[in-house]
């Protein structure tokens, strides 16, 4: 399910031409990577890498191609990268008229383009945009780009105050569980752990993506190499909304995988100083027996 911000939405029609291009090709560059779409690859940012490795071994002038001739290119992820660069207008493709239904069409004949060889000398020092800010991706594309005014803004985050209830489940087995905004995730999975008559005595990892579709985690609190960490996140500060769920992994030897779906938040404030279990459906599994993820 794709999810428009409205604020977003309303800020990207007021950017001209240009502006969207070039806000487009800096998400591109510095914050999109594979795990935004799905791909369990790098959760590094940005893909000027893919860029540079696939623009590079382009050749200098037109190539037809026959059949499976792509030998240069190999995955998906290739392909893909190939692709974007024919819809920045760095290349030019052409494609068999007559692909197979339910198949992609064959590539007969690729271009570097102009533009494509000047964007590329323009940005000169791509492999340091890795990570960039957008102020310096601009910065350094400006002279090019005069009508450049101005960059989409992300909204900051807020923290939701009221009352979330949270859906617990191991396959079909589900706890209910209602807690005040303020519960912080070390909390929702103590909450968790007892209410499946688990001990506490593994570590355990929070997974979901945010608002940009990047595959975010939170460890508990004695795992200190991490980002985030579950006693210093509370619910109303996640990025989620209703429908949206996390993953909930257990003892990483075991690997209990639960997910965790939030079913409501209520923007009114709550009576509960702390999480409590409403519903329940199923008989737990035994923690030490094996199972099934």
């Amino acid at each position: 399910m794709v999810r428009i911000d409205p604020d977003m939405l309303e800020q990207w029609q007021s950017l001209n031409a240009a502006e969207q291009y070039l806000n487009l090709l800096n998400c591109w560059f510095s914050t999109a990577n594979w795990d935004s779409v799905g791909e369990d690859r790098s959760r590094s940012m940005g893909m000027n890498q893919e860029i540079l490795a696939v623009y590079r071994r382009l050749p200098d002038v037109l190539s037809h191609l026959k059949a499976k001739q792509l030998g240069m290119f190999h995955g998906t992820a290739n392909f893909v990268t190939l692709g974007l660069l024919h819809q920045f207008g760095w290349v030019r493709l052409k494609y068999d008229s007559k692909a197979d239904e339910g198949r992609a069409a064959v590539i007969e004949s690729f271009e570097r383009l102009p533009f494509g060889d000047t964007m590329l000398a323009a940005t000169c020092g791509i492999e340091h945009l890795h990570n960039s800010t957008l102020a310096e991706f601009r910065a350094t594309l400006l002279p090019y780009f005069l009508d450049w005014k101005r960059s989409l803004e992300l909204p900051k985050a807020e923290f939701k105050t009221g009352e979330y209830t949270l859906k617990l489940s191991w396959m079909d087995v589900w706890r209910r569980l209602v807690a005040p905004a303020e519960t912080s995730l070390e909390q929702v999975a103590d909450a968790l752990l007892d209410a499946f008559k688990f001990d506490h005595d593994h570590m355990y990892q929070f997974e979901f993506r945010d608002k940009q579709g990047v595959q975010t985690q939170v460890d508990c609190p004695i795992y200190r190499e991490g980002t985030y960490f579950s006693d210093e996140m509370r619910l109303g500060d996640l990025p989620l909304v209703e429908g949206n769920s996390m993953r909930f992994l257990y003892d990483f030897g075991d690997d209990w995988n639960f997910t965790i779906l939030i079913e409501q938040i209520s923007d009114k404030p709550s009576r509960r100083s702390e999480p409590k279990v409403t519903g329940r459906s199923g008989k737990a599994p035994p923690q030490y027996e094996n199972h099934c993820d």
